[in-house]
């Protein structure tokens, strides 16, 4: 099976497997129903009408080149057919087929083989093939059938069948299709498939321009364009960074078009060889194979090979070729055709043709249907989670104001479905057409898959330790960028130290805690920079919360939040290896000296009870500050992190814990203890599978408190000593509600955007990046203040 995905929540998905029209007169307009903002809605009803699709299918493959006893082309249209979102496409229709095609919910079939050969006088259940149609109409499933048309087309299936000897022979239909037109061949170069796909769509309205082949090479797209006048055409390329119009001369539009290929090798090669090419072409165990009497499989020579898809004994009998290559014969044709001295391989009807499916999903449709076949703008994995599915509610809030497309992600198809009907029902949403894409951690095709469909992967799928690197390696593999929640700097500098040259040369950046680790911090303290002017030198920063109302029962913290904090606690002591590896040189050393605080200290600032806070927040921050000081030349700041505690009882009790909890994490049974025995009783009920309460969450509000010393005026250079102590404080205040999945989902989707939207202003052009240096520069603090997570200057 294969997926071939469409524009936004849409895809197209194609399976390999198996009266003449039935239509009605014209298609009804509907709005496309939408989730996703105020997109041009009449622009997407074109888009994906029925009739534009299949105008882009008969562009690749007319249907004037199919054979004259052929039944090709759309055969069932329902009255009232919707816009097209999925497409499944097969070898041939059968009944499973069809039940896949309805659990898929798809619009439209295509079917190599005609479901419907001869007249149907009736449609009676008892009948199988009318029981489809009946079943087609019913559920409005339009049923489009190419067959001889994609025998005969030039790079159909008889030219992926030649293929198999090798690019360079040549290649020729054994009878020529012309339909009389002339036509000039362009081929135009583009740096990038987005360009390509641009070019496309403009050339889409010209109806003497047709694209008629597309190929991907290392990042650069070649296309080829048939045009009757290549000045129309020609204001369209633009972008192009070659153009040829090949020797200025009319050519027939579709040269290598007809029934049949005959191949001419450049040298010969043995029977056996061409066997084994075929079979490794077809991805095959085994071939029927006849030879020539009194000659030996394994010397006898090959040079011309005829070549026919399906069942090939009408077009091939007659043609003096060394071998035959077909899906059928019957046994008195072979023997016939063996003893006028030409062997024949029989591959099985359909395994001469369902190769070519993968071809036609992954080149020809796309191709064709270039902003159906776009990337989609963000795919949550482990949207079914419990941190997935509040970032698919928010992001559905969010795209009420900044439209984009996205899907869902993860290893269970069921749960995926589920999640979207409950969130959907919360927000009041159809969510139906909303794509959703099976892949798993342990299977790097289909992560990378999954990844090859994104622009940026929003990766909810925690630990990271665990499960993380999987898919930052399969979105760099694709092309894709990746933000995460992660609040594990083992991971986050695991991943910088191996990934980020690979990330750069991709052009995607991969950037970690973007939930409330390390946010409000990381951003925070660059708010703090950019609003202090002067040189900042020192920065305390104070997490505190509480919970507005009565206190309700249950859990704080679900189970996937405290199984990352449990393994980014006993990765620590890989800490200093790793970050030898990383920094070999350490950060200049500035004065006056920031000293951390006491185990336990009375804050003036907050005035409560204050603790070390041991998350990953001073790591993150040091690595922004680090990069600033090593890309801009900016005075790195110093970094001191804290956590407010309720009360002295609830801050002695947090240490006994604290103390008790990091030591079990440093041994594998004190783990299993924390994780899989007793998970309530070490936290007091305090962490859960079932996670908090909705009235909890929404309950429950943060503030981030940063106190910076520094001085008024900037020195000459960023490490220059200033004369006496720091003169300047300036106190900077991050607020927000429901940190851990209300403000950890707005920030995560936030910055999913900026690198959506705004790539132009993060370093370089790619790579690893902690999240205060990718995003300093773009609009994120702005657009987090306007969605409930404030930055404000207090002190």
């Amino acid at each position: 099976m294969k997926l071939l995905t469409l524009v936004g929540r849409d895809f197209l998905r194609l399976k390999f497997v198996t009266a003449r029209h039935l239509r009605t007169s014209a298609m009804k307009r509907y709005q496309m129903r939408s989730t996703l903002g105020n997109k041009d809605q009449n622009d997407a009803i074109d888009r994906f009408s029925l009739s534009n699709i299949i105008r882009g299918i008969e562009k690749f493959a007319p249907l004037n080149l199919a054979e004259s006893w052929d039944n090709v082309g759309l055969l069932v249209e329902p009255p009232s057919l919707k816009q097209v979102k999925r497409i499944l496409l097969t070898n041939d229709l059968s009944e499973s087929v069809l039940k896949e095609a309805l659990d898929e919910n798809v619009q439209l079939i295509i079917s190599y083989h005609p479901l419907i050969f001869r007249a149907i006088k009736s449609l009676r259940t008892k009948d199988w093939k009318e029981n489809i149609v009946g079943i087609l109409l019913e559920n409005r499933i339009a049923l489009y059938s190419p067959h001889t048309a994609w025998d005969c087309v030039e790079g159909g299936v008889n030219d992926w069948l030649a293929e198999a000897f090798g690019k360079n022979s040549s290649v020729h239909p054994l009878k020529k299709h012309s339909d009389g037109t002339m036509y000039k061949i362009v081929n135009a170069l583009f740096d990038s498939l987005e360009l390509a796909n641009e070019a496309v769509s403009k050339m889409n309205l010209i109806a003497s321009c047709s694209v008629h082949s597309f190929q991907e090479t290392n990042g650069k797209v070649w296309l080829k364009i048939y045009v009757e006048d290549e000045y129309r055409c020609l204001p369209h390329l633009c972008a192009a960074t070659k153009v040829d119009i090949n020797q200025h001369k009319s050519i027939s539009s579709r040269i290598n078009a007809g029934i049949g290929r005959k191949v001419l090798l450049q040298e010969p090669i043995t029977l056996q060889t061409a066997v084994s090419l075929v079979k490794r072409h077809l991805d095959l165990s085994d071939v029927a194979v006849a030879t020539v009497p009194g000659e030996k499989f394994e010397n006898s020579l090959v040079k011309t090979i005829a070549i026919c898809a399906g069942s090939g004994s009408s077009v091939l009998n007659g043609v003096d070729a060394d071998l035959y290559l077909t899906g059928e014969m019957s046994h008195h044709e072979v023997l016939d055709t063996v003893h006028k001295g030409t062997h024949v391989i029989l591959t099985r009807h359909s395994n001469s043709e369902r190769g070519f499916l993968h071809v036609a999903a992954k080149d020809r449709l796309k191709s064709l249907l270039p902003e159906m076949a776009a990337k989609l703008d963000f795919i949550i994995f482990g949207a079914s989670g419990f941190t997935g599915q509040y970032t698919v509610q928010e992001l559905i809030r969010i795209s009420e104001q900044k439209p984009c497309t996205w899907g869902v992600a993860g290893r269970n198809k069921e749960k995926l479905n589920t999640m979207l009907k409950t969130v959907g029902s919360r927000v009041g949403k159809d969510l139906s057409s909303v794509e959703v894409i099976v892949a798993d951690v342990n299977d790097a095709q289909s992560l990378e898959a999954m990844a090859s469909r994104a622009k940026v992967v929003i990766n909810c799928c925690g630990p990271y330790r665990h499960w993380g690197e999987q898919v930052v390696r399969a979105c760099i593999a694709s092309g894709a960028s990746h933000v995460d929640v992660s609040g594990e700097p083992q991971y986050m500098e695991q991943m910088q130290l191996e990934y980020h040259d690979a990330a750069q040369q991709k052009g995607v950046y991969i950037v970690s805690a973007c939930g409330f680790d390390s946010i409000p911090d990381d951003l925070g303290l660059v708010f703090l920079q950019n609003q202090f002017k002067g040189d900042l030198n020192a920065v305390e920063s104070y997490i505190d919360g509480e919970l507005e109302g009565p206190s309700t029962p249950g859990a704080r913290l679900h189970y996937g939040t405290y199984e990352s904090a449990i393994y980014g606690v006993a990765s620590r002591n890989e800490l200093r290896s790793l970050r030898q590896k990383l920094y070999p040189s350490r950060l200049p050393k500035l004065t006056p000296v920031l000293k951390p605080r006491g185990a336990l200290f009375k804050s003036e600032v907050l005035n409560k009870w204050c603790l070390p806070f041991l998350g990953s927040d001073r790591a993150v921050m040091l690595r922004s500050q680090r990069y600033f000081y090593e890309a801009e030349k900016r005075r790195p700041a110093q970094v001191q992190t804290y956590i407010a505690m309720p009360s002295l009882f609830s801050a002695i009790g947090t240490i006994l814990f604290a103390t008790i909890f990091a030591t079990f994490c440093l041994f594998s049974w004190g783990r299993k203890l924390l994780l899989k025995v007793h998970p309530k009783f070490f936290t007091a009920g305090y962490a859960s599978h079932e996670g908090p309460s909705e009235e909890t969450m929404n309950n429950t509000v943060f503030s981030v408190t940063l106190v910076g010393k520094g001085w008024e005026e900037k020195a000459a250079q960023p490490l220059d000593a200033h004369d006496g102590p720091p003169t300047k404080t300036m106190t900077v205040k991050v607020k927000g509600r429901n940190p851990g999945y209300g403000a950890t989902c707005t920030a995560l989707i936030m910055s999913a955007f900026m690198i959506l939207n705004e790539s132009d202003k993060m370093p370089a052009h790619g790579g690893v990046f902690p999240p205060g240096a990718a995003f300093a520069k773009t609009s994120l603090i702005a657009e987090l203040h306007k969605n409930g997570l404030t930055f404000d200057v207090v002190a």
